[in-house]
């Protein structure tokens, strides 16, 4: 995959009507965007156009604003079911089911499963913030009788809390230009915690450790500074083998975050000032060059992504702490946990 290849967004224009909704996006490669929009401020249309080749997507809503369907311009028909409460619970076209969603009893996300069958399980403290995602590629928990070693009521495992305070040292990529490109295991299975931060109004992600994923450090200023972490050591890049220990390198390594004014992760670049990834997105947060955001990509193993939010890769959608947002359709799916909207 060459980085360079992106889509690039620098001089694009984007157009506002007067209750601020965006109606057209100019690419500076000539391609163009309209969306229109009912009297509710629901997406009804979106027409896109590049050079002669024209492609249409309307898009149905029920008595409660519930998108419903998505008709595309090859005939497909995309249709959204909802439970009693206003939950996304699946998508699904031409009689196929391709994406799935369970919540609890408190309107918490806490499965996805993707047209692959690939799940995306989450956990929650008290105070509903995520402490745990567990992403399987092996279809279902029940399959792979692989142990998932909690943080427990006492907290992260000892060697987490060691790691915490640990200095991260001097760079160990070797005089690679690109940190965050150490080969390391493909895995089918991973299972990451999260440490938060309560003090903080937005209650910013401290820490992220767990079987089979790296180990991850983020500072703080008015945004995401830096990240330090430790990845997983392996030779070839191969798919790490069913009940191998999770092995890290020696020495941690860095990665600063570059932002645009809405917060969004454009680029991260090692302390040496050389680029590691940069991102692009649509107008909507919609990656471009998703790969990059994928946790078994060849570079960096970064998820902080659009307006600062967490990219989960697997579900296809971003968690934005009280909800998720799903980029396609540009719209959060459910309701507010604990709280009716």
């Amino acid at each position: 995959f060459d980085e360079d290849e992106l889509e690039e967004t620098e001089g694009n224009t984007f157009a506002y009507d007067a209750l601020n909704r965006l109606i057209s996006v100019r690419e500076a490669s000539g391609e163009y965007k309209n969306y229109y929009y009912d009297t509710l401020g629901n997406r009804i249309a979106l027409i896109e156009q590049e050079k002669e080749y024209t492609e249409a997507k309307y898009y149905q809503y029920n008595n409660l604003n519930q998108l419903t369907k998505q008709y595309d311009h090859d005939g497909d028909v995309k249709h959204y079911s909802y439970d009693n409460r206003g939950n996304l619970t699946e998508m699904r076209s031409e009689g196929k089911v391709f994406n799935t969603y369970a919540f609890d009893a408190a309107n918490q996300l806490i499965e996805v499963t993707n047209k692959f069958g690939d799940t995306t399980s989450y956990t929650y403290d008290g105070l509903d913030n995520r402490i745990q995602a567990i992403i399987d590629l092996n279809h279902g928990a029940e399959h792979n009788n692989r142990p998932v070693f909690p943080p427990g009521p006492g907290g992260p495992p000892a060697f987490v809390e060691e790691l915490k305070n640990k200095n991260p040292g001097p760079p160990s990529h070797g005089g690679n230009p690109k940190p965050g490109w150490d080969k390391q295991f493909n895995r089918h299975y991973m299972a990451q915690h999260y440490v938060v931060d309560y003090t903080k109004e937005y209650n910013n992600l401290l820490l992220s450790y767990g079987e089979h994923s790296q180990v991850q450090r983020y500072t703080y200023g008015l945004n995401l500074v830096s990240m330090d972490f430790l990845a997983l050591d392996d030779h070839d890049n191969g798919w790490i083998p069913s009940g191998t220990n999770t092995v890290y390198k020696e020495q941690w390594d860095s990665l600063f975050y570059l932002h645009d004014d809405l917060g969004t992760v454009t680029k991260v670049v090692g302390i040496n000032g050389k680029t590691s990834a940069h991102y692009n997105y649509d107008e909507f947060g919609r990656p471009l060059g998703a790969v990059k955001l994928d946790p078994n990509w060849s570079g960096p193993d970064n998820a902080i992504a659009y307006t600062g939010y967490t990219y989960d890769h697997f579900a296809e959608l971003y968690y934005a702490q009280a909800r998720y947002y799903l980029p396609d359709i540009g719209r959060f799916f459910h309701k507010t946990p604990g709280r009716e909207t």
